[in-house]
């Protein structure tokens, strides 16, 4: 509907009104009309359903295609932590293998001298016990050395008369 055909039927219908209820009239024939053409556009866009299910289609697409590229990049940013972990205790290990070994050099040494100190302290020990007497208890290890003596002699002469 054009507006030549809005004027000739408002004043087909209204043929003795005036000229400013005319537009006016005119005015809103002219939205009704554009009114109808909007209400037809969108029915006839309603009418076709395989716009509608290609528009879902396509909707499904991207989203799918978001889904991917969102786990691609957990995927890339877990790969990616990985490496730095890794990266991060090489030489971290590396340090560690290098103390560890200083500590274990340290403790031998500790040992060897521990072991030194005490071999020493035996060596002490015993120089100290075999000592044979002490001076005030001399006269009792000369007279344990004479009975020993005496026995020992005693023990001989018994062994030699019997066997004469």
């Amino acid at each position: 509907m054009t507006k030549e055909t809005t004027t000739r039927q408002v004043q087909e219908m209204y043929p003795e009104s005036d000229a400013a209820t005319k537009r006016d009239l005119e005015g809103l024939a002219n939205s009704i009309s554009q009114f109808r053409a909007a209400v037809r556009h969108i029915a006839e866009q309603q009418a076709e359903p395989a716009s509608v299910a290609w528009q879902l289609d396509q909707a499904r697409q991207r989203r799918r295609s978001a889904q991917r590229r969102t786990m691609l990049q957990w995927a890339v940013a877990t790969v990616a932590a990985t490496v730095l972990c890794v990266t991060m205790l090489v030489p971290a290990v590396g340090s560690y293998r290098h103390h560890a070994a200083q500590l274990q050099a340290q403790r031998q040494e500790q040992l060897l001298k521990q072991r030194e100190a005490d071999t020493a302290l035996l060596d002490q020990v015993t120089s100290e016990l075999s000592v044979t007497v002490p001076d005030s208890m001399q006269p009792l290890e000369e007279l344990d050395s004479d009975y020993t003596n005496n026995q020992t002699s005693i023990g001989k002469t018994e062994k030699t008369n019997g066997r004469n």
